[in-house]
């Protein structure tokens, strides 16, 4: 019982664990993973973490006025609710030195349009936050990006990233959410049952996180509209369950383990 008060209060100081992005430690099972996030001129793992973080971060170059730019790793959220208002953070340093940070964004038709931000010129692991919403109109699709900064050229440069986090703060008045799954009980001891909407109710896969971004659970090809979702050998904690129909993420919720 006082495993599940601890876990309890840990949701309630921490309620904007960051659900919101896939692999945000870019390792898993303590190997280099960069899974789930899409550049403009390449990234590459990178063996340095801030402390928290594991082993691994992701490496993003500079953009270059004489070659590839602009210097952009980013990640789709396609969730997003124009009229709430988030933070996005992460942990970040820059080599060589150009101006490195994380921006909100947004991407339509291939284009990508950076919006607010925070940035460092820090050689060490500075940690940067930033909070806005996403501005969407008709047709765009909300991103996350890590910016590696812009350099003019021959040199090149890098910016170095870890541990994003994108959390909701709050909504405006009069808007209620509709969930797309439910999940009992939550918190659980041995197993949870995801109760999903009619139309979701083929062609679904499921993936568990925890709090580090790493898969620790998946089930593919899932039809019907309940799944048990059993602990297994997962310690008591807390972890996010991510739920994707025809490859496209719709929904995601926290779960909690206890003992």
């Amino acid at each position: 019982m006082r495993t599940l008060h601890f876990l309890w209060l840990f949701f309630l100081i921490m309620p904007g664990l960051s659900c919101q992005i896939l692999n945000n430690s870019f390792e898993n099972n303590n190997g280099p993973d960069l899974s789930d996030w899409e550049w403009t001129c390449g990234a590459e793992s990178f063996e340095n973490a801030p402390q928290g973080g594991g082993k691994w971060c992701i490496q993003v170059p500079s953009g270059n006025t004489q070659g590839c730019y602009p210097g952009f790793v980013y990640q789709k959220v396609p969730w997003i609710s124009k009229d709430k208002m988030y933070t996005l953070s992460a942990w970040v340093y820059a080599d060589s030195p150009p101006v490195v940070g994380i921006n909100f964004g947004k991407i339509n038709n291939g284009n990508i349009t950076l919006l607010e931000g925070d940035t460092t010129t820090s050689a060490s692991w500075t940690r940067l936050q930033v909070t806005s919403d996403f501005s969407l109109l008709t047709g765009d699709t909300a991103i996350v990006i890590l910016n590696g900064g812009l350099i003019g050229g021959p040199a090149q440069g890098f910016g170095y990233f870890d541990l994003i986090q994108l959390e909701e703060i709050s909504k405006t008045k009069n808007t209620t959410d509709h969930p797309i799954f439910q999940l009992y009980p939550n918190p659980c001891v041995f197993q949870s049952t995801i109760i999903m909407e009619e139309k979701y109710m083929s062609n679904v896969d499921i993936t568990v996180t925890n709090i580090y971004g790493q898969s620790v659970l998946s089930l593919h090809n899932i039809s019907g509209s309940e799944v048990s979702l059993n602990r297994e050998q997962l310690p008591a904690g807390l972890y996010c369950i991510h739920l994707k129909v025809n490859d496209t993420l719709i929904g995601t919720k926290k779960w909690i383990i206890s003992e």
